[in-house]
Order: structure tokens, then sequence, then C-alpha cells
């Protein structure tokens, strides 16, 4: 009885990353032909039926038999001639056709079709992991610098007689991600290929969703989707999405830094603390909790928070509670969200979600209608490429140098107001892939501890730079220096550096 109580138990599965990737394509311009069955006017449907069914009639008797002029006769027996659906006697009477017969059976119950000859030019984009067709879309910006995949060494200088045997096998899927109905897609047939010109090669962003499915004992469930936006018709393809997979299982996850343990000691994360097992997260025993309503901070001003602060969930939730804040600024008040980067190697590769997270975010730290405040990353000028990977998403980008700035802790900051604090934890150990999770508060007591984390992070450096502004916005406009930092050393470059020594995760 206890066994069958589990069973029925429903554990439902939780979004904890979406993360973006692009994926090499090539578009080619093919001339195609096609072949397509069309049902027949009526009066032609009827005639090929008697036809089938008396085998033989005099052009007269039609003309009689549906009452029509001599040159409606006339119009409609070379219709049908040049269809090919009817033939001349050597007597003079209209027979049906070889092809007629074939159509029809034989029978004059099943309905005898027009097979239509049309020439075109289509334009199908194929990517080069699978060389099988995608749906094509608008390219955006926020593109730019995304995480992405090679081209395949197969089809790295693939000939056009492969694409053309490729497109060949997937027209169907083609002609689906034209929107063409069921009917026309069922009924159309590819009838040749004269030519096959290829395109440059471009790159198009793929969404992988990461889920999260407790079980009665453990382990957790990893389900990784991967999402063609663009086409909502035809799911991608098992290969493309073990190609997908093998690359996330590629990346690795940087052992320097405070380990879990610690993190939950530097935020009083008491709640994340109950469930740690072996140094990290059990995130099965956090999600049985948080389906028994366990998980709570004992305050509606700090709540837990998983998956990155861009996930819509967490976005609105971010946004109730800006709203909430805002209602005691001032009229002039304007802020800046300042964004403390993590080193793991996905840390804000979305693309979509993070835009509308920007777009719609900014303007509510403002007291003003008219006005907008910012957001601004924090980073460490000499981890990445940090301009090429995040302007196009990130509308601002701070670089501090020095001593290690990022690992697996990322705050997201509204100085005095507002801030989250998460840790990225790794759900499975085979793959790079990480969901932040940690809380969200407006709690002054927690919000003085998270700003002197941010502090004590950015503590004995050198001044920092901006490395790409919004709006010509200055590094003072965006970044309290005074308060973040310890002047003396941000003045003078020449004051010496401190350094620590990374150290490796804590189990």
């Amino acid at each position: 009885m206890h066994e069958l109580d589990e069973l029925e138990i429903s554990y439902e599965s939780r979004l904890g990353n979406v993360i973006s990737l692009l994926i090499p394509v090539r578009p080619y311009t093919m001339h195609c032909a096609w072949t397509q069955e069309v049902p027949l006017p009526a009066i032609e449907e009827f005639t090929c039926r008697l036809l089938v069914l008396l085998d033989e009639v005099l052009p007269g008797d039609i003309r009689e038999y549906f009452g029509l002029s001599q040159r409606e006769c006339e119009i409609l027996i070379e219709g049908l001639v040049q269809n090919r659906l009817a033939v001349y006697t050597d007597s003079g009477h209209l027979a049906p056709s070889s092809i007629l017969r074939n159509k029809s059976q034989g029978s004059p119950d099943v309905l005898p079709s027009l097979t239509r000859y049309e020439e075109r030019v289509e334009t199908p984009l194929f990517d080069l992991l699978t060389l099988n067709i995608i749906a094509p879309r608008k390219q955006r910006r926020y593109r730019f610098g995304l995480p992405h995949l090679e081209v395949a060494n197969e089809y790295k200088n693939i000939g056009p007689r492969e694409v053309i045997e490729a497109f060949g096998q997937q027209y169907h899927a083609y002609l689906e991600l034209q929107q063409r109905s069921e009917r026309e897609i069922r009924k159309s047939r590819l009838y040749k290929i004269s030519s096959c010109e290829a395109g440059d090669v471009d790159q198009v962003a793929i969404d992988v969703s990461i889920s999260l499915e407790s079980t009665p004992n453990g382990p957790i469930r990893v389900i990784k989707t991967a999402e063609d936006k663009a086409n909502s018709r035809r799911p991608l393809t098992i290969e493309m999405e073990a190609k997908i997979s093998d690359y996330l299982n590629e990346q690795s996850i940087p052992e320097h830094g405070v380990s879990f343990t610690t993190y939950c000691e530097l935020v009083n994360d008491e709640v994340l603390a109950r469930h740690i097992q072996r140094g990290t997260l059990d995130f099965n025993a956090w999600l049985n909790a948080r389906r028994e309503n366990k998980t709570g901070y004992g305050t509606p001003l700090t709540q837990a928070m998983i998956g990155p602060i861009y996930l819509e969930k967490n976005r609105r939730m971010i946004e109730s509670f800006i709203r909430d804040q805002a209602k005691l600024w001032p009229e002039d008040a304007t802020h800046t969200a300042l964004w403390l980067a993590s080193s793991v190697p996905l840390w804000a590769a979305n693309g979509q979600l993070l835009s509308d997270f920007v777009y719609r975010i900014e303007p509510l730290l403002s007291a003003s209608r008219e006005g907008t405040g910012h957001i601004c990353a924090l980073l460490h000028s000499e981890l990445r490429d940090n301009h090429s990977t995040f302007w196009s998403r990130i509308p601002n980008g701070i670089e501090f140098s020095g001593a290690p700035l990022e690992d697996c802790m990322e705050i997201f900051l509204i100085p005095g107001q507002l801030a989250v604090v998460q840790y990225h934890c790794q759900p499975s150990t085979d793959s790079a892939i990480t969901v932040p999770i940690g809380y969200i508060t407006v709690e002054g007591e927690r919000l003085t501890r998270i700003e002197s984390l941010l502090k004590t992070r950015l503590s004995d450096r050198q001044a920092p730079k901006l490395r790409w502004p919004s709006k010509d916005r200055t590094l003072d406009q965006l970044f309290d220096v005074e308060r973040f930092m310890d002047m003396e050393q941000a003045r003078d470059p020449h004051t010496p550096m401190i350094f620590f020594k990374p150290k490796r995760r804590e189990y």
C-alpha cells in the first residue's frame, strides 16, 4: 500500500535554465520542379467518370449530356486532352487515357485528379551539424557572443550532390516549414532539381531548456530539451540533440572560488544549507522540500529563486519587488543594477529571455516615466573577451583587473533596494550545465550583507574600466567607486596589488 501511494505522487518538473547556442547553417538556392495532384473542376471530373464508365463517348453526347454550347464543349474536351486525361480514338470517339485509367483504377467511383507541373526557386536552410533542414528566422542582434558549435567535419566541404540528395529526402519537412497545408504537402512531389547554389555559412540560435524533476528517493532527473523557437511544427532531430549534448558535456566548471558550503555561510542561506550533501546541493531533497512548502525564509521579503534571473517567472518576481520598492522613491530617483558575473562557462548565455529582461527591468529602475535606470555587468578583464561575448545582450559592462573576481556565485544588486544572490550548482556531473539557485531579498540586514560581500570582492583593485556603455554613459554614472572600492587603491594605479591564490572548491 505504501509503494502505491509513492507511485501516485506527482513530481512536477521545474525549469532550471535556458541556454541559447548558435548552430552553424548554410542557405541554398535550388531550382526545383514540382508535381502536385489537384482536384478537377466539377464538370471535368464528371466527364472523366463518364469516360471511365462508358469507355467511349462521342463529343456530341458530352455536349448534349451537360447541356453545353458548341464552344463550351470544345473548351472542355481540349482541356481534358491537354491534361492527358482523354484521347481521341480512330473512330472519332473520346476515350479515357492510360493516365486516367491508372488514376481511377478503372472505377468511376475513384475521384480523378490533375497532375500540375510547376517550377519554383526554393531556399532551404540546412544545419551543418546533421545536414537537416531547419526553419529560417529573423536574425536578432542578441545572437552575437552566444556560445557556438563548429561545423561538423563531414560537412565542411560538402558538395551540391549531397545537398540535393538530402533535400530530396526531406522536402516534406521543407514544405511544412513553408506553412503549406497538410493536403498540399500530401499531394506534392519533388520532380527534379536542376541546380543548387550554396550561400554563406551563418549561425542561428537554438534554445536548450534544462528542467529538473525530483524522485521519491533520488537521484534527480535532468531533462534537456532543445527547442527551435522559429518552428513550432517540427522538433529538432535526435542527431541534433546529440550534437548539442556532446557540446555541453565538453565544457568544464571552474574549480577556484568559494565552495557551496562557504557560500551558504557568506550569504546566510539557512534554507540551502539544510540540503548540503557531499559539499554540494542535493537538488532532489530541495525540490521535494519545495513541493512541501518547506523552502521558505520566514518572510515574504526574502524568497527562494531557482534558475537565472532572466527566466520569465524570475523576471516577474523581480519586477514585482522593484515596483513595491519604487513606491518609496523620490521622483528623481534613478538606480543602477550591478550584476556580478559568474565564471561558469554558460553564464548569461541566453538570447531572447535576457534581452527581454533588460528591456523590461531598466525602465523600472527610474522613478520617472520618461527616465530609465541601468543594468551593468561587473566582470573580470582577464577571464574572457567580455565585450564580444556580452555587449549585444547586457547594455553596460565594467571590467576589473587583478585577483580573480568571478566564481560559481553571482550577485544582482540594486544598492539599498534589492538583491538576488545565487550559486551555480551542477545537477549532473556529466555536463557543465549549471542551475543557479539562491534567494531574492529586500530585507535590510541581508542587503547590507550582500553589499558588503560585493565590496569585499571588489576591494584591493585598481580603478575599473567602463568596457562598453549604453547611450554614452560614464563610469561615474553607472558605478559608485567610493561606495564599493578602496578609493586610495582605486585612484593610484601604481599601488601594489594584493592577490589571493584561488582555492579549489571545498567538499
